[in-house]
C-alpha cells in the first residue's frame, strides 16, 4: 500500500523541508498557502534530483495553483523532476518567485505525455526566471493568453522537445514571446494566430522552422536575426512589414501566395534564399531583397510598384518579370546581371534602375519617363519606348552597344542623356530639347529632330561619325554643340536666328551652309571648318557678326589648303549688300561678301 503524506493548513512559519520517499504520494490541499516572501519551500534539501513520481507513480498528477499549491517564494538550488501529467493553473506563482534551478521537470513529460498550461502560467510583477528549461517530447503547448503578467524579466527560457517545436494555442502570446531573446528554440507553430508582432523572434538563434498557416500579418523585424530558419509557411500572409525576414541567412525558399505587401529591407541579406513565390505580391518597399545574391529570377505578376534598390546585390539575377508593374524605384535592379526583363505596364523608370545591366534590349511600351542613369552603363543594344516623353540626364550614357532606339513621342532629352552610346540613328520626330553633352562622343551618323527648338552645349560635340542634321525650327545653336564633328557635311537650321561660340568649330567637311533667318554670329562659330567655302545669310537685316574670328582657319579667312586654292564666300541678298560690306567685323570679309541674286531661287527664302 502506498504511504500517502498529507500537507494542510492555511500557512507555515518556518521553511518546509519535503522529502520523498518511494511509494509515497504528497498531496496539496487547496488551502495550503506558503505566504510568506522570506519562506522556502525545499524539495530535496540535500539538492539531489528527486522524482516526485517515483515508485511507479508516473500517472499521478501534481497541480500548481488554482486549486493546487500558490508559492510567493520560491528557491531551489536542486533540480526539481517531475514524470507525468502536468497541470500550472491561474496564479502557480506571485510576485516575487525567484527560479534560479534547471526546473526541467516540471514539463519533462515521459511517456509521450503533453504539458499544458492552462488559464496562465501567471509570473506577476517582479518576478524573475532565470536559465528555466522546459521539455516535452510533444512539445510545449500553452492555451492561454496572459503567460507572464506586468513586470516580469525573462532571460533566458529554452522550450526543447524531441521535435523542438514551441507550440502555441492561444491567440495572442505577446506578453511571452517578445521576452524570449537567446534560447533554442527550433521550431515555431500556431494553428489561428493571425499576426506575429514586432520582433517576436528576433535573436531566436536557433529557429529552424516557422509555420503559422492562419497568420496575416507579419510584424517589423519579426524574424530578424534567426540565422538559422530555412523553413517558413505563411499560406495566408497578406502583409510582411519592415525587416521581417531580414538577415536570416539559411533561409532558401520564400513562398506567400497570399501576400500583397512586402516591406522594406523584408529579406534583405538572406544571402542563401534563391526561390521566391509572390504571385499577388502589389507592392515592395525599398531594399526587400538587397543582397539576396542567389535569386536568379523573379517573377511578380500583380505587383504595380517597386522601391528603390530592392534587388540591388543581387549577383546572380539575370531575368525579372513585372506584367503590370507601372513604377520602378531608384537602383532597383542596379547591378543585377540581367539580361532579360519584361516590363510592359511600366510608366516610370526611376535613377539607376538598370545600372550596369548585361541586358540586351529593353522592351516598355508604357513608360513615359525614364529617370537619371536608368540604363547607364548597360549592354543594351535596342531600346523601345513608343509612349516615352522624358528621359532624364545620364540615362543611356556610355551604352556602347546601342544602336537602335525608338522614341517617337519623345519631347525632352536630359544632359549626357545618350553620351558615348553606341547609337547611330537618333530620330526623335517630337523632341523640342535636348540637354547639353546629350549626345557627346556618340557613334551618331544622323541628327533628326524635326521639331527641336533647344539644344544644349556640347549636344553633339565629338560625334566624329555625324554626317547629317536635321533641325528645322531651332531658333539658336548653342557653344560647341557641333563642335569636333569631322564628318558633319549636311545641315539643316532654316529657322536658326543665333549661332553661339564654336558652334561648329573644327566640323571639316562643311562646305555649303545655309541659315536664312540667322541674326548673329558669335566668335570661333566656324573654327577650322576647313572646307567651307559658301555660306548663305538671307535675313531681312544685316547678321550680327560678333567676332571676326568667327571664320578663323575656314577658305573665307583665307585658309585654302583643304580646297586647293579656292576660296570661301559669303552670300548675301543684293539689298544689303552694301551694308554688309561696312557694318562691324563684315568689313574684315568685304572682299568674300557677294550679293547673290540667285540666292531666292536656291533657297526658297524670299527677299
Amino acid at each position: 500500500m502506498i504511504a500517502e503524506t498529507m500537507i494542510s493548513g492555511s500557512s507555515f512559519s518556518s521553511a518546509i523541508t519535503i522529502t520523498k520517499s518511494s511509494g509515497t504520494k504528497l498531496t496539496f490541499l487547496t488551502s495550503n498557502t506558503f505566504g510568506d516572501r522570506n519562506m522556502e519551500l525545499e524539495i530535496n534539501a540535500q539538492s539531489a534530483s528527486l522524482n516526485l513520481a517515483g515508485g511507479g507513480l508516473i500517472n499521478e498528477s501534481l497541480e500548481f495553483g488554482g486549486t493546487g499549491l500558490s508559492f510567493t517564494s520560491l528557491s531551489s538550488s536542486g533540480s526539481i523532476r517531475y514524470v507525468g501529467p502536468l497541470t500550472v493553473t491561474a496564479s502557480a506563482f506571485k510576485e516575487a518567485v525567484t527560479v534560479n534551478s534547471d526546473i526541467n521537470g516540471w514539463v519533462n513529460a515521459a511517456s509521450g505525455a503533453q504539458v499544458v498550461a492552462s488559464d496562465s502560467m501567471a509570473l506577476s510583477s517582479n518576478a524573475y526566471l532565470s536559465g528555466a528549461t522546459f521539455g516535452s517530447s510533444q512539445g510545449m503547448i500553452i492555451t492561454s493568453p496572459d503567460i507572464l503578467n506586468d513586470g516580469y524579466t525573462v532571460e533566458t527560457l529554452a522550450f526543447t522537445g524531441s521535435d523542438g517545436e514551441l507550440k502555441f494555442d492561444i491567440a495572442d502570446a505577446s506578453a511571452f514571446i517578445s521576452q524570449i531573446k537567446n534560447n533554442s528554440l527550433s521550431g515555431a507553430y500556431h494553428p489561428a494566430w493571425k499576426s506575429i508582432f514586432s520582433q517576436a523572434f528576433i535573436g531566436a538563434s536557433h529557429l529552424t522552422k516557422a509555420s503559422f498557416p492562419n497568420c496575416e500579418t507579419i510584424g517589423s523585424s519579426a524574424f530578424i536575426g534567426c540565422t538559422k530558419i530555412s523553413e517558413i509557411s505563411f499560406p495566408a500572409c497578406k502583409s510582411i512589414e519592415n525587416n521581417g525576414f531580414s538577415a536570416c541567412y539559411s533561409l532558401t525558399s520564400a513562398s506567400f501566395p497570399a501576400c500583397t505587401s512586402i516591406g522594406s529591407y523584408a529579406f534583405s541579406a538572406c544571402t542563401s534564399l534563391s526561390s521566391i513565390y509572390f504571385p499577388n505580391c502589389e507592392s515592395i518597399g525599398n531594399n526587400a531583397f538587397t543582397g539576396c545574391y542567389n535569386i536568379k529570377e523573379v517573377n511578380f505578376p500583380a505587383c504595380t510598384s517597386i522601391g528603390e534598390s530592392v534587388f540591388t546585390g543581387c549577383g546572380q539575377l539575370s531575368k525579372a518579370y513585372f506584367a503590370v508593374c507601372e513604377n520602378i524605384g531608384s537602383y532597383a535592379l542596379s547591378g543585377c546581371p540581367i539580361n532579360e526583363i519584361h516590363f510592359p505596364a511600366c510608366k516610370s523608370i526611376s535613377s539607376y534602375t538598370f545600372h550596369r545591366y548585361p541586358i540586351k534590349s529593353a522592351y516598355f511600351a508604357a513608360c513615359t519617363n525614364i529617370g537619371e542613369c536608368a540604363f547607364k552603363s548597360c549592354a543594351i543594344q535596342t531600346a523601345w519606348f513608343p509612349s516615352c516623353i522624358s528621359i532624364e540626364m545620364y540615362a543611356f550614357e556610355s551604352c556602347s552597344q546601342l544602336k537602335e532606339a525608338f522614341f517617337p513621342v519623345c519631347t525632352v532629352i536630359g544632359s549626357s542623356a545618350f553620351r558615348y552610346c553606341g547609337l547611330s540613328d537618333a530620330n526623335f520626330p517630337a523632341c523640342i530639347s535636348i540637354g547639353s553633352n546629350a549626345f557627346e562622343y556618340a557613334a551618331v551618323t544622323k541628327a533628326n529632330f524635326p521639331n527641336c527648338t533647344s539644344i544644349g552645349n556640347y549636344a553633339f560635340s565629338q560625334c566624329s561619325s555625324l554626317t547629317e542634321a536635321n533641325f528645322p525650327v531651332c531658333t539658336t545653336i548653342p557653344s560647341s554643340a557641333f563642335a569636333y564633328c569631322y564628318s558633319l557635311s549636311k545641315i539643316n537650321f532654316q529657322s536658326c536666328t543665333s549661332i553661339e561660340q564654336g558652334a561648329f568649330w573644327r566640323c571639316s567637311e562643311l562646305t555649303e551652309v545655309s541659315f536664312p533667318t540667322c541674326a548673329n554670329i558669335s566668335g570661333y562659330a566656324f573654327y577650322q571648318c576647313c572646307k567651307l567655302i559658301s555660306l548663305y545669310l538671307a535675313n531681312s537685316s544685316v547678321c550680327n557678326l560678333q567676332d571676326s574670328l568667327a571664320f578663323t582657319s575656314t577658305p573665307i579667312d583665307g585658309y585654302t589648303t583643304s580646297t586647293g586654292g579656292v576660296y570661301g564666300s559669303i552670300f548675301v541678298p543684293p539689298s544689303l549688300y552694301s551694308q554688309y560690306i561696312s557694318a562691324p567685323n563684315w568689313s574684315y570679309f568685304s572682299e568674300r561678301i557677294v550679293p547673290y541674286g540667285a540666292f531666292e531661287s536656291a533657297t526658297g527664302v524670299n527677299f
